[in-house]
C-alpha cells in the first residue's frame, strides 16, 4: 500500500496507479540530472533541438517544477486522486516554469522584446499612444506571463487560470508557427530569429522555436488539467503570485538602466568567440568566420549603430586610438546596410575599418549601442557598456613612454 499521507488524502481507499504518482518526480529528477551534468560537468548537445543552451534553460524550469510538486505534496488540496494531482502538479510546474523563465529573459531586455513585438506587427494598435514609454507594451505581456506562471507553480489550477493559460499557449504557438510557416515557404530567411520568447537567452530558428515551445507548453497544459481545482479558495497563493508579478514589472521598468548587460546578453567574460554564431547548417556564421584574426592574440571589438546620431565623440576617440596604433588591435562591427556605411563614412570620416555583420549575429550581444569587449586567444576577457576606456589606455601608454 502506497503511503498517501503526504498527499493529504481524506479517505482510506487503495491508491490507484502508484506508478503514475511517481512518474512526475522521476521525470523531473532525470531532467534535473541531465541539465546539471550539461551545465557543470560536460555540455550536452544533440543539435539545435536539444542544445546545451536549451538544457541550461531546462534547469530552472525543472527546479520550478520540483517546487510545484513539493507544494502539492505538502499543501495540496484533496481534489482528485493522488496520481492525477501528481501529474497535474508536474504539468503545471513545467508550463508555469517555462512561462517564468521566458518572462525572465524578456525582463532582462524589455526594449529588445518591444522591438520583437513591433516586428511581429503586434503593437500597431498603440501607434496613437505616442506618450507611452517604449517599455510599457512588453511589460504588459510579461505581467500576464509572470502572473500565470506563478499561479501555476503555486498550484492554482482553477478553471480561470487554465483557460487563460490555454489562450496564452495558443497565442505563442500561433506566433512561432507563423514564423515556421514563413521560413518553410521561403517568406523569411532561414536564419531569421524566433519571436523572442526567451529573450536573448536562447539562439533558435523558427522551426526550433515552434517545436520546443510545443513540447514544453502543450503537454504541461494538458497534464495540469487532470486535477482542476473547483471548491477551494486559493486567496493566499493568488496574493503571492500578484506580489511576484508586481516585483517583476518593477524590475523590468528599471532594467534598461541597470548594469546587467553581461547577464542579459550572450556576451559575457569567459565566453568563446567561436560560440557566438547565428544561422543554421551551411548558412551558419560565427564571429571568427567574419573576423578570423580574433581567434588568436588580443583584440578590442566595438559594436556600433551606424544610424545613430551624435557619434562624433565616439568616432574621434576611436580614430585617435587607431591612428596611435593602439594595442590590442581595434575591430569595429556594425549591422548597417552599404548605404548606411557610406553615409557614416562621409559624415564622420572614420580612420578605422568597419566590418559589416548580420543583425542576427550582433543583436543578441547588446541591449544598447555602442558596446565593446576585449578578446584574448579566442575568449572574451572583459566587456563594457559603451566604449572601452581607450583614452586612459592611450594616456597610460604615453606616460609609460615618457618615463
Amino acid at each position: 500500500m502506497f503511503d498517501t499521507s503526504s498527499f493529504r488524502i481524506r479517505y482510506k481507499a487503495p491508491v490507484e496507479k502508484p506508478l503514475l504518482i511517481a512518474a512526475g518526480p522521476i521525470l523531473i529528477g532525470i531532467l534535473l540530472a541531465v541539465a546539471l551534468w550539461s551545465r557543470f560537468r560536460y555540455p550536452i548537445s544533440l543539435g539545435p533541438w536539444i542544445s546545451s543552451e536549451f538544457l541550461a534553460l531546462l534547469l530552472p524550469i525543472g527546479a520550478l517544477t520540483a517546487i510545484a510538486l513539493l507544494l502539492e505534496m505538502v499543501f495540496g488540496v484533496d481534489e482528485g486522486y493522488p496520481w492525477q494531482r501528481s501529474l497535474a502538479a508536474t504539468g503545471a510546474g513545467v508550463l508555469g516554469g517555462t512561462l517564468l523563465v521566458g518572462a525572465w529573459g524578456k525582463l532582462l531586455d524589455p526594449l529588445s522584446f518591444a522591438e520583437s513585438l513591433r516586428l511581429e506587427g503586434l503593437t500597431g494598435w498603440l501607434s496613437g499612444f505616442t506618450w507611452l514609454p517604449a517599455v510599457v507594451p512588453p511589460l504588459l505581456v510579461v505581467a500576464i506571463e509572470v502572473a500565470l506562471g506563478a499561479l501555476l507553480v503555486l498550484g492554482v489550477r482553477t478553471s480561470k487560470v487554465l483557460v487563460t493559460s490555454s489562450l496564452l499557449v495558443a497565442f505563442f504557438l500561433f506566433l512561432t508557427g507563423r514564423a515556421y510557416w514563413r521560413e518553410a515557404h521561403g517568406v523569411a530567411a532561414a536564419d531569421s530569429a524566433s519571436c523572442g520568447c526567451f529573450g536573448s537567452l536562447l539562439e533558435r530558428g523558427p522551426a526550433e522555436a515552434f517545436w520546443q515551445d510545443a513540447a514544453l507548453l502543450v503537454p504541461g497544459l494538458l497534464l495540469a488539467m487532470l486535477a482542476m481545482i473547483h471548491r477551494h479558495a486559493m486567496g493566499r497563493r493568488v496574493a503571492i503570485a500578484m506580489a511576484v508579478t508586481a516585483a517583476a514589472v518593477a524590475f523590468g521598468w528599471f532594467a534598461p538602466e541597470l548594469p546587467i548587460d553581461d547577464v542579459a546578453t550572450r556576451l559575457q567574460p569567459g565566453r568563446a568567440v567561436a560560440s557566438i554564431c547565428a544561422g543554421r547548417d551551411e548558412e551558419r556564421l560565427c564571429l571568427p568566420t567574419l573576423v578570423p584574426e580574433i581567434a588568436h592574440g588580443g583584440h578590442l571589438v566595438v559594436l556600433l549603430d551606424l544610424a545613430e546620431d551624435g557619434l562624433e565623440p565616439a568616432v574621434e576617440t576611436l580614430n585617435r586610438y587607431w591612428l596611435d596604433g593602439g594595442d590590442p588591435r581595434l575591430w569595429v562591427l556594425a549591422a548597417g546596410t552599404p548605404e548606411q556605411s557610406q553615409a557614416f563614412f562621409w559624415k564622420y570620416g572614420p580612420s578605422f575599418e568597419i566590418h559589416e555583420a548580420p543583425p542576427s549575429l550582433l543583436r543578441p550581444l547588446y541591449r544598447a549601442l555602442p558596446r565593446s569587449f576585449l578578446v584574448y586567444d579566442g575568449n572574451v576577457a572583459e566587456t563594457w557598456s559603451g566604449l572601452p576606456p581607450v583614452e586612459r589606455w592611450l594616456r597610460d601608454g604615453a606616460e609609460a613612454s615618457a618615463g
